[in-house]
This record gives C-alpha cells, structure tokens and sequence, in this order.
C-alpha cells in the first residue's frame, strides 16, 4: 500500500512521494499502473518520476527486468512506456522506488475566499511571483461543507472557496514565501490566510481534501468524477462559467 512505504523509512527520514488521494489504500502496483499522482504532483512528478526499475511478466510468460537501482540508465525508457500502460502491456510483479529525503520545514495554509474566482486567481497571482508550492488545492463551497459536516478539518462552512497550499525546504526560504503567498492571496480578495500551527492541524486540512470523494458518496451513491485541464490564467474565467 503507497502510504506504508512512508511509515516504514519516515524514521529514518525519508518518504516516498507520490500521494493520491487513496494512499490509505491504492497499491504501488495499481499506482505504476495508472501512473497515479496527487496534491504533490506540482513539485515532485507523478509515479513514473519515482519508479527506478520493475520487474514484470510479458505476454508470453517471459519475466524481464526494467530500469534498475541505478537513475537515468542509459537506452530506451521502456520504464517510462509502461509506467501508465494500465496492465495492457505487462503484469509488474516487483518495483524498486525512488525515495525523498523529509524537508526541513513545511508550512500549510488555508486561504478562505467569498467568491470562487477570486480563489482561482491566487494561483496566477502566486505562479506569478516564481513561487512554485508544493502543493496547491482548491475546494468550493458545496465541497467543503461536504468534507467539514464529515471530517471536521476546520474549513469555514460560509466560505466560497477555500485554497490548500503547501511549502516546504529550508526554514528561511519557507518563511520568506509563507510571507509572499499571504500577500498574493489577500491580493486576491482572500478574506483570512492561516497557516496550520503544527503538524497535527497539517494533517487534519489535508484529509479533508482527500477524503472529499468519501465526502460526496456520503450524499450521492452515485457521481462521476471528471479530470480537466486549464490554462493557471484561465483558472478563473472557467470557475465563473461552470
């Protein structure tokens, strides 16, 4: 399961990457599958940035080996090709993964927004400023009252929208964005920008936002999830339109 590989090397300071939302309960062979990402993805990649090597089972029976322990070996990156594939092409029996050493500090804020658009321009507002967080989470107001009336994150109910942005690295640098980001957001309109005060608030936010799925199957036993891509400029003009 993704989220044992992080307890099992947290001690001694390392973590593996990839976060999907079901990192309680996704495989690392379903995430290499689906070439799986999460929140993090803006900084640290998806799956396949984080697989050195595979061990896997053709279509004939024939067990090969791809990639290895070493990074970037030279040839085709056949590693890369499969990663994704969605067991079309190969059944992957064994993986080697790529681990991250622990930052040194990490700061999560919440800023909270009375209209949505004004959420979506943060992001412009920050991209802008060459600031690259290492994560950045948007949840409406039907959604995160949804997540609150269940997990209790400590979203604001009345909100429009909140944003979930993460930092991390070296305790100056973090501190000096912590500042910028404030700026950009109340730029932005947001209302109130708080930043969680240990890591216990940290993760209380964090699992309203990937739990949200549970969220809305405790109002609907039925919806559909659709993933779209936008323009970070654009962000705003389509949250208006939807």
């Amino acid at each position: 399961v993704n989220l044992e590989i992080t307890q099992a090397v947290e001690g001694e300071g390392y973590f593996y990457a990839p976060d999907p939302s079901s990192q309680k309960a996704c495989t690392i062979g379903g995430n290499v599958a689906e070439n799986s990402g999460g929140p993090h993805t803006l900084v640290y990649g998806v799956t396949t940035n984080h697989i050195l090597g595979f061990e896997a089972v053709m279509p004939d029976g024939e067990i090969i080996m791809f990639g290895g322990k070493e990074a970037d070996l030279p040839g085709y990156d056949l590693k890369g090709l499969l990663t994704g594939s969605e067991g079309t092409m190969v059944l992957v029996t064994r993986i080697i993964v790529r681990l991250m050493r622990k930052p040194e500090v990490v700061k999560t804020l919440l800023a909270i927004y009375d209209r949505t658009e004004d959420a979506g321009n943060t992001v412009a507002q920050i991209t802008a400023r060459s600031i690259t967080p290492a994560a950045i989470e948007m949840l409406d107001g039907v959604m995160l009252r949804m997540v609150e009336d269940w997990i209790h994150a400590g979203y604001p109910k009345d909100a429009a929208a909140v944003l979930l942005i993460e930092l991390e690295g070296l305790q100056e640098t973090v501190e000096e964005q912590v500042a910028e980001i404030r700026e950009a957001c109340l730029a932005s309109r947001a209302r109130e920008v708080r930043v969680a005060k240990d890591a216990g608030e940290r993760e209380l936010l964090w699992k309203g936002r990937k739990n949200a799925f549970g969220a809305v199957g405790r109002v609907s036993p039925y919806y559909y999830v659709q993933d779209g891509v936008v323009p970070r400029t654009k962000i705003a003009v389509t949250l208006a339109k939807i």
